[in-house]
């Protein structure tokens, strides 16, 4: 499978083309055909629904329990990016912004790990242990540079706090 900002393609194992699509842009003056959405199992634990640009969802199914991440976005129109980029210019870097990165970067630990218990009960279904999966050495070490770079940094008590609120039951620091 493969999915960019134009459009996408589905491929069997064998290489030959299932489905090939366009998304419609709102830029363009042509008629686009409807999109219909598509529904693939990629095997009898991971699924993948394509109902619009911005609604792409994966699912993994273990131990008769469903996980689903929306992956889906909408690309933006040309005078979108151009007014950002004029923000991004008439805006000086803060100390929030600095602040937000801290926490997404906690949060992008916590989903990495997530999904590496999803992929460890995929592997392994019958073990039934899933609080005690731990995660791999690289988030643990990318975790802890994160909560000394929180210890270190001037920035606010309550993002400290949340940031290693956010890490704590995912990454033993």
């Amino acid at each position: 499978m493969n999915i960019n900002a134009v459009g996408g393609q589905y491929l069997d194992s064998a290489g030959r083309r299932v489905r090939r699509w366009h998304w419609k842009s709102s830029d363009s003056k042509q008629p686009c055909v409807q999109f219909k959405p598509i529904f693939i199992s990629l095997n009898l634990r991971v699924g993948v629904r394509i109902i619009a640009q911005d609604k792409i969802y994966v699912s993994f199914l273990a131990m008769g329990k469903q996980a689903k991440f929306s992956v889906g976005r909408k690309e933006l129109k040309k005078s979108q990016v151009e007014d950002i980029e004029m923000d991004k210019q008439s805006i000086t870097t803060s100390l929030s912004t600095a602040e937000d990165e801290l926490i997404l970067f906690a949060i992008k630990i916590k989903f990495l790990s997530l999904l590496n218990k999803c992929y460890e009960c995929l592997h392994s279904p019958s073990k039934k242990q899933w609080d005690r999966l731990k995660p791999p050495s690289f988030l643990v070490a990318q975790a802890q540079k994160l909560i000394h770079l929180c210890s270190v940094c001037d920035i606010s008590t309550d993002v400290s706090s949340s940031v290693q609120d956010t890490l704590r039951n995912y990454v033993t620091s």
